[in-house]
């Protein structure tokens, strides 16, 4: 009985190490970017590219480990949820569009541009309860 708490621990633990990681990154960010802003130094602004990559990294490290590890519990888990779906819609509305275009049968056209419309309404819903989530959250 007592592996199922520590699993639900471990799982807790390395969701936040990674937002500790991704918080690391930010404030390494922020502050090198205001001293390539006082300075122009070359270096400096060579790290604070290097950083903005390594900041995305680590943004999807954090978003994989909540949608893996995570519980709905978690204060980012609808967040990062509702972002995925969003992403995964857009993906999924481009490459039917792509197919539509490419289609020479009308009636597929059509049942196509349907289901663009229908993925699209989708991502529309997502995208206004994720705003939703996010004003909530900040209020």
């Amino acid at each position: 009985m007592t592996a199922r708490p520590a699993r639900r621990g471990l799982k807790e633990a390395i969701v936040a190490a990674r937002l500790q990681v991704l918080q690391s990154k930010r404030l390494m960010l922020a502050s090198n970017q205001r001293r390539f802003e006082n300075s122009h130094a070359k270096p400096l602004g060579e790290r604070t590219e290097r950083l903005r990559g390594e900041l995305d990294h680590a943004q999807d490290v954090y978003r994989h480990a909540i949608l893996r590890w995570g519980s709905p519990a978690f204060p980012d888990y609808w967040p990062v949820a509702y972002g995925e779906l969003i992403h995964l819609g857009d993906d999924l509305a481009r490459k039917l569009r792509h197919a539509t275009i490419g289609s020479d049968d009308a009636s597929q056209r059509f049942e196509l541009a349907t289901e663009v419309e229908v993925v699209e309404d989708l991502i529309h819903q997502w995208r206004e309860s994720l705003r939703g989530q996010m004003s909530t959250a900040t209020a």
